[in-house]
């Protein structure tokens, strides 16, 4: 009986979240530097340290704290084990910044509530998280695209926490953590402006309000862009991608993978606030100010924008799609402008006395059942917990102690080191972090400069990435 009162509980949620952290948590325990990595620490080796993020932002690209935090990389001072213990702090943070931002929106809600919704936010991203790999394993992709979500989080969480209390200490936490994130990515940049510019207009052009604060906030903000936008290293880098910028082709392409993307994602968001509909209720009447709940066109607009703008840098500078590590970035952005939208909705029904949505205790049930085959049908979740268990992360972690050793203990100028048999997707993705039997190749390469040593991986007889 405790077991089908569990399911129709929010505190399904809440273990749920729990089961989900605990197998990515571990799976730290065996991570391991590649490619960029040692690319960052050879430019801090011959660079600096302390020159070397000057050196990144004139020759590389304008993303000045991420690219500044990674010339601090433990492969500098031959600190391998710290690459097992930064996702554990990767990932408590991303905890830690989601349990903050709702903390200073549901000042009213209990604790019980207020863990399940931050509990609701952490499971909905891992489920359908594009790739776990770069998203906190591999430090330049997780530092670069994983690592803004929390700060931007924070950034929010102390603009909210000074409006709410008219501190000017949360005000100056909250252009810190500005400045940080606006220096990680282009595309956390893009969603930064839309939304400030977003929330701007709408306080002047339809509550007729002059914020100056805001203003502020909003012209910082717009500075930082510029500042990475406008850094020599994107020249140097964009003449490496010769690429026409063909706007038709990346509009339509936007549009149409926008459309995609919300297929694909969207239906478990909806899953989630059909469960978690008894709190989006409690939100919508207890909550004072109303001009949080805007109307659900523009609702729509942002969540739209998001994906649109969110995909259309790819197409235009490399007529592409996002590699998986950025739309890691989107999707975290997208189900939270989802959530919101639907809040939106729920608030315009009731608020026109249209209708108010609940369901029965059966039904939430039946969802509960739903949500816990989600969790761990064919998701990430389901394969980290699989590569922990079957062995395959020890194993390429006794793999990639050997390479590394072989390596350091060899005299030869060239080294052949055993390609991997063992390769968990949570931990290693060939694509970025696999080499070759090429040894220009870019990823041989960047180990190779690092250890002076021209590094190849066998076999050696035919074109082979492990």
């Amino acid at each position: 009986m405790k077991i089908i009162n569990l399911l129709s509980s929010i505190k399904l949620i809440v273990l749920l979240a729990i089961a989900t952290l605990i197998p990515f948590l571990l799976l730290s325990l065996f991570n391991n530097p590649a490619t960029d990595d040692f690319y960052f620490a050879f430019h801090s080796k011959t660079s600096g340290l302390l020159n070397a993020p000057y050196w990144m932002y004139n020759n590389v690209g304008g993303r000045y704290f991420s690219n500044t935090v990674l010339c601090f990389n433990p492969v500098c001072f031959d600190g391998f084990y710290w690459f097992k213990i930064l996702p554990i702090v990767l990932i408590l943070f991303f905890v830690f910044s989601i349990y903050q931002f709702i903390l200073s929106i549901l000042i009213n809600f209990s604790k019980s509530e207020k863990k399940a919704i931050s509990s609701l936010l952490i499971l909905t991203y891992f489920i359908q998280l594009p790739e776990a790999c770069s998203s906190f394993y591999w430090m330049p992709g997780a530092i670069t695209n994983q690592l803004p979500i929390s700060l931007n989080l924070l950034f929010y969480t102390f603009l909210i926490k000074f409006y709410n209390t008219k501190k000017y200490r949360f005000l100056l936490l909250s252009i810190v953590f500005l400045i940080f994130t606006m220096g990680c990515n282009e595309i956390t940049i893009i969603f930064n402006l839309l939304l400030l510019y977003f929330i701007l207009l709408y306080r002047f052009l339809l509550l007729k309000r002059i914020d100056i604060g805001f203003i502020i906030i909003v012209l910082l903000a717009t500075l930082f862009a510029l500042i990475e936008f406008m850094a020599p290293g994107n020249i140097v880098r964009a003449k490496e991608i010769p690429v026409s910028h063909d706007i038709f082709f990346s509009i339509i392409k936007s549009v149409q993978n926008s459309v995609i993307f919300l297929i694909k994602w969207s239906p478990l968001v909806v899953l989630f606030s059909i469960f978690f509909i008894d709190s989006i209720n409690n939100l919508i009447s207890n909550l004072k100010n109303k001009n949080y709940f805007i109307k659900p066109i523009y609702a729509l607009l942002i969540l739209l924008g998001i994906l649109f703008f969110g995909l259309f840098p790819g197409y235009y500078v490399n007529r592409n799609i996002l590699p998986d590590r950025t739309l890691n970035n989107l999707y975290f952005y997208f189900y939270l402008a989802f959530l919101y939208f639907i809040i939106c909705c729920l608030y315009y029904l009731k608020s026109k006395k249209i209708f108010e949505l609940s369901i029965n205790n059966s039904s939430k049930i039946i969802l509960g059942i739903i949500i816990i085959l989600s969790t761990f049908s064919n998701t990430p979740i389901f394969s980290a917990y699989h590569e922990l268990l079957n062995g395959k992360a020890y194993l390429y972690n006794v793999e990639m102690k050997n390479r590394f050793k072989l390596i350091k203990s060899s005299d030869k100028k060239k080294v052949l080191v055993p390609s991997l048999k063992n390769q968990p997707s949570t931990l290693f993705q060939p694509i970025i972090m696999g080499i070759t039997t090429d040894v220009k190749d870019w990823k041989n390469e960047e180990i190779s400069d690092f250890y002076e040593k021209e590094i190849i991986v066998i076999p050696t007889d035919s074109t082979f990435t492990e």
